[in-house]
């Protein structure tokens, strides 16, 4: 069995990104009510493949405070399968919802049927620990 993966690691401190796709569904960023895919094309096989030799190279993305990182299953692509270009009209809901999750399934689900499951993650960044620290007035 083959499977899809979007691996991540955020810096909490800096907001640096470090990206990898699998195959799997591209990655939103939801930046300043704007929606776009931060991969155009995935960076290694799926889960299970064998890789080519040489060097690894995941995407590597700086996130500013309040940005949005959405990730999703491949039951949205279902539900926008009669739309002429899916991926382009999951942003346009990305955005129509301001990045809220729930309203982005509910939307999705009034578009079309589900015929996979849907599973919608959302990080959000809202700046470096130390600012937060600093901001709550903790010490």
């Amino acid at each position: 069995m083959l499977v899809t993966a979007t691996l991540g690691l955020v810096d909490i401190n800096t907001g640096q990104l470090h990206l990898a796709n699998l195959e799997h569904p591209y990655t939103v960023l939801y930046r300043g009510q704007s929606a776009s895919y931060l991969e155009h094309e995935p960076h290694m096989f799926k889960l299970g493949m064998p890789y080519p030799a040489g060097e690894f190279q995941p995407l590597t993305f700086a996130l500013r405070p309040g940005d949005s990182l959405l990730m999703t299953s491949d039951g949205r692509e279902t539900t926008l399968s009669d739309c002429a270009d899916p991926d382009e009209a999951f942003l346009g809901v990305v955005e129509e919802c301001q990045g809220d999750l729930e309203q982005i399934a509910e939307t999705l689900l009034e578009r079309g049927p589900m015929g996979d499951d849907l599973s919608l993650l959302r990080v959000v960044y809202h700046g470096a620990a130390e600012d937060q620290r600093l901001n709550s007035g903790a010490n």
